[in-house]
């Protein structure tokens, strides 16, 4: 995240009120105060306030009042030894927003499901503020833990997560990937995961693992996300995971439909 810093190092100034084409413009303050929950929820662990001047870009002072407001929100907790952490009120609107988008409770029972019928780690991924991450993901027990976390970036032309979504997501979307910095797989890769319905990873990142995705279908028949299974090379069988696979992704298809028209089950 490279930000500029404020001009005059000082806390935020006054928002402008209206935008070049007539309309109301965002509060800047807000988008800034935004990004240090963004620097936040992309670090692993909580961080020390001159960490996040270095992420964000801004003074020291600035920052702080930021930091303040968050903390005065809800939103982010201090620790005790003077680090700054989201708090739980930021996984429950996450939570809210995975519910919101079909990708709450009931989709991870689905993956539950998925990973201890195949004895692999199951993960759901999306297109989310540019970039292709896991949403949900559940591990078997007793197997090997995927070295990815929710959250967690995946490459376009790399995972099979990626490849597959670039076979089936609708256009404009990705080609808001490929504006984010987004590379596509060889032409030749994206048509067989067209023509045959999957797509199996690269290995490039991590040549002992291997995972295997399948599109997942919105109410209206477009693809929104990625199903996946994942696990060691040694012992991986993507032809055998098939099946599994694609009835989850179709119980997902289904879960979304019923919500879209208003049922619930």
């Amino acid at each position: 995240m490279n930000k500029k810093p404020d001009p005059a190092g000082t806390p935020d100034a006054t928002d402008d009120k209206r935008d070049d084409e007539g309309g109301v413009r965002p509060l800047s303050s807000a988008l800034k105060t935004l990004e240090v929950l963004d620097a936040l929820g992309e670090s692993v662990s909580p961080m020390r306030l001159v960490d996040l001047t270095r992420v964000v870009g801004a003074s020291r002072a600035t920052v702080y009042q930021r930091l303040l407001t968050l903390v005065r929100a809800g939103w982010v907790e201090l620790t005790h030894d003077g680090a700054y952490r989201l708090s739980l009120h930021a996984a429950r609107v996450g939570d809210a927003a995975l519910a919101h988008a079909s990708l709450g409770d009931r989709a991870e029972a689905v993956l539950r499901a998925l990973a201890d019928t195949t004895g692999e780690t199951a993960s759901l991924a999306v297109v989310d503020d540019g970039s292709i991450r896991i949403a949900r993901r559940a591990e078997p027990h007793g197997v090997l833990k995927a070295e990815l976390r929710v959250g967690a970036v995946l490459t376009l032309d790399g995972s099979a997560s990626g490849r597959i979504l670039a076979a089936f997501l609708p256009q404009t979307t990705l080609e808001t990937l490929l504006r984010n910095g987004g590379t596509l797989a060889d032409p030749h890769v994206i048509e067989a995961a067209r023509a045959t319905g999957y797509a199996t990873s690269s290995q490039r990142d991590m040549p002992d693992v291997m995972a295997v995705a399948v599109p997942v279908d919105d109410a209206q028949q477009q693809c929104y996300a990625a199903l996946s299974l994942v696990g060691p090379v040694s012992r991986f069988d993507a032809q055998a995971l098939l099946g599994p696979l694609r009835e989850a992704a179709a119980a997902l298809t289904a879960m979304h439909h019923r919500q879209h028209i208003g049922i619930r089950r």
